[in-house]
């Protein structure tokens, strides 16, 4: 069939070009894309194998067929405007995705391109179009579009905070959890920081373990709200990379106030049977072994008097009395070792210090280069108790023979440090190993400090709490 009325016959061409000729007829009629020649009214003149297929219908009931007639009617009108500018010369070519009629009402997703294609004489025209069927195309697309939509509602309504950090450090993406935790509207939110939300310190340790390529989980930190307020969380982070290229960072926050709150009432409560049972020591039966060390006495003096050989045994129990009296009274000062003055954490530091020299033989040396008060006696007490489990584990595991308790002003924060000088062995996960790692960190955070183990210079262990008034 003519494709363009000024084709030149076969029979005139010269073998090379009759060759050319049938070559690109072959590859016309072999093509996997469907194919079709149209005239200026838009009817189809000349079709392929691959349309026909596409069409679903045979080359002879497509001759004279119109082409629109396989747009779907909803996009038919759009696609006729096209061809008018097609045809007038007001554009070259066009591209569209339209819904394809095929036989007996079946539709499919096709993409057009039609090309306006001007014969040798300069004068006669025809179209030329080229469809694919991109119905699998678009089942994917709306498949993706499906999932992208559904984990942005994921994202958006998560019961947990989400935050994506752009490279450097700000705020492009969060969820809905998040803001309520921070009390923020999301505009309030994107391009900030997230040192304005979380301690300088925690960001660094966080980041130092997201370049490494490493996952951080169950990290506890806190959030400072819009109000100044402080919310208990537990940090999980991963950082996201194309290849080398650093992308961005992945934060998720639960939070944890309630679970803090009640480790914070369970460490008090223990506490409180602490100081409880001091008072029961020392009012009640320190009472009463004193009153039995002033009869025995009494015994002991009227039995010498008369002579009697009974007070050499009398001096025996006066004595055991007496023993038993300062054991009381040690246990009693060890239940309750820190008093409610607001010098009362460092005089109490410092007479640990001594008692554990004495009790152990190694050096113990308690520094305060000045003057610390403490007005809270929780916060005092919780200080001292880590001060403590922290020297017991350093005496009973690393073989110590000497260990350093500083007491400091750090800036704006007070520190308290606990070195030794002994064999570190501490875990990956060292916090959650072992009951009393665990209680100093309960502490730690029942006071809004900072708990951090690690190895010092001279090979031993370092335990550091630091009290950052960025949380308080």
């Amino acid at each position: 069939m003519q494709m363009c009325k000024d084709v030149v016959k076969a029979d005139s061409l010269a073998p090379e070009e009759l060759a050319a000729d049938r070559f690109f007829q072959s590859l016309y009629q072999n093509l996997a894309i469907a194919c079709v020649v149209l005239d200026e009214n838009g009817f189809c003149s000349h079709t392929n194998p691959a349309f026909e297929l596409l069409a679903g219908q045979s080359s002879s009931a497509l001759n004279r067929v119109s082409f629109i007639s396989y747009i779907h009617p909803d996009q038919a009108d759009h696609f006729s405007e096209l061809y008018s500018a097609l045809l007038s010369g007001r554009i070259a070519s066009f591209e569209t995705e339209n819904r394809w009629i095929r036989k007996q009402q079946e539709f499919t997703w096709v993409k057009c391109s039609l090309s306006r294609v001007v014969g040798l004489s300069g004068k006669e025209i025809c179209i030329v179009a080229q469809i694919s069927d991109i119905a699998r195309k678009k089942l994917v697309n709306s498949q993706l579009h499906s999932s992208e939509s559904a984990l942005e509602q994921c994202f958006k309504n998560a019961p947990i905070g989400m935050l994506w950090l752009d490279p450097l450090g700000l705020a492009s993406r969060i969820n809905q959890s998040l803001l309520r935790f921070l009390d923020l509207s999301e505009s309030a939110a994107l391009g900030v920081p997230i040192s304005n939300w979380l301690s300088k310190s925690h960001i660094s340790k966080i980041n130092e373990r997201l370049k490494a390529k490493r996952r951080v989980e169950n990290y506890r930190a806190s959030l400072k709200t819009r109000g100044g307020g402080k919310l208990n969380v537990l940090v999980d982070a991963v950082a996201i990379f194309e290849g080398e290229e650093f992308i961005r960072t992945d934060w998720f926050f639960r939070d944890i106030s309630l679970r803090v709150d009640l480790e914070r009432r369970v460490v008090e409560a223990s506490e409180l049977e602490r100081r409880e049972l001091g008072h029961e020591l020392h009012d009640g039966l320190g009472q009463i072994l004193h009153g039995a060390y002033f009869i025995a006495s009494s015994m002991k003096q009227k039995l010498q008097r008369n002579g009697n050989e009974e007070h050499v045994d009398m001096n025996r129990i006066t004595a055991c009395l007496n023993d038993a009296m300062t054991s009381v009274r040690s246990l009693a000062h060890g239940l309750q070792p820190v008093s409610a003055l607001p010098e009362g954490l460092v005089s109490a530091l410092g007479d640990h210090a001594v008692n554990i020299g004495q009790l152990y033989g190694i050096k113990c040396h308690f520094i305060c280069p000045e003057a610390i008060e403490v007005q809270d006696p929780k916060v005092a007490t919780h200080l001292f108790r880590i001060a403590q489990e922290s020297i017991n584990n350093a005496i009973k595991h690393s073989q110590c023979q000497q260990v350093r308790i500083i007491f400091k002003q750090a800036g704006s924060a007070l520190l308290l440090e606990v070195s030794d000088d002994g064999v570190s062995n501490i875990p990956e996960q060292s916090m959650r190993c072992g009951m009393g790692l665990r209680v100093m960190q309960f502490r730690a955070h029942a006071i809004g400090a900072e708990l951090t183990v690690e190895c010092n210079q001279q090979g031993g262990t370092a335990v550091s709490c630091c009290i950052d008034p960025f949380f308080n």
